[in-house]
């Protein structure tokens, strides 16, 4: 009977935190450049007294790469990438990668995110506007151009192991490997992707799972409740 609670306790675990996962896809639905998220299970196989018992182990997360819609803003600072790649920014913490390409000028005339952080060239450098700039425009490969002239490329970059890329904060990842500039990136200018998360889907995924952790909370407390009795029926014996 233990081993029936460990496997119950382990699988309703799991449950919460598959919860935990979509409602955070949820609340990120409208986040610009965010990718869904789910968490990934397997069986873990013991053997026992009884012979081999399966535990539900908990063992990572998977992120939904797939391209989000792409939603026309006309504002000549935001950017979307088509196809593979992230954006570089540069934060406190370090270099963090991002598909979200709603930009804007900090005080100083470079390139930043909402939050603050710089957005870096190909070079690795930030990129930096003058106050008599007037028109910007941005091609398919990045590159920037000023009133006519040439003034940066917006650096695009790739990963070996693009399953690798951790989610910090909303649309913001970091990654333990080298980046990789994509030489013929493609970038659509006054365009931002939006989040691939499916409201719908994540809403039944979220009824399910929350339907499972209580039906796996009620099987654990039958059981406590059976030994229960059986332990009060031996004590009058």
């Amino acid at each position: 009977m233990d081993n029936a609670i460990y496997v119950a306790l382990s699988k309703q675990s799991a449950a919460e935190r598959q919860i935990d996962m979509i409602a955070h896809n949820v609340a990120n639905a409208n986040t610009v450049g965010y990718k869904t998220n789910s968490a990934l299970f397997r069986q873990h196989l013991i053997k026992d007294g009884y012979g081999t018992t399966a535990y539900t182990l908990d063992y990572g997360s998977k992120r939904d790469i797939s391209q989000g819609a792409l939603e026309s803003t006309g504002n000549p600072l935001d950017l979307a990438i088509q196809g593979k790649g992230y954006f570089a920014v540069q934060t406190p913490q370090g270099e963090r990668y991002t598909r979200a390409g709603n930009f804007t000028l900090n005080e100083q005339g470079q390139l930043a995110t909402l939050d603050g952080n710089l957005v870096l060239d190909n070079g690795g450098q930030p990129i930096e506007f003058e106050q008599q700039d007037n028109k910007i425009t941005v091609f398919a490969d990045g590159r920037i151009e000023v009133d006519g002239n040439e003034r940066a490329q917006v650096g695009v970059f790739d990963f070996t192991n693009e399953y690798a890329l951790k989610n910090v904060s909303g649309s913001l990842l970091e990654s333990s490997e080298k980046p990789i500039a994509l030489e013929n990136p493609k970038i659509a200018q006054g365009m931002l992707e939006q989040s691939n998360v499916k409201p719908v889907v994540e809403i039944t995924n979220l009824i399910n799972t929350q339907r499972s952790f209580t039906n796996t909370a009620k099987f654990v407390s039958d059981i406590y409740e059976l030994q229960d009795t059986a332990i009060r029926t031996m004590a009058k014996d």
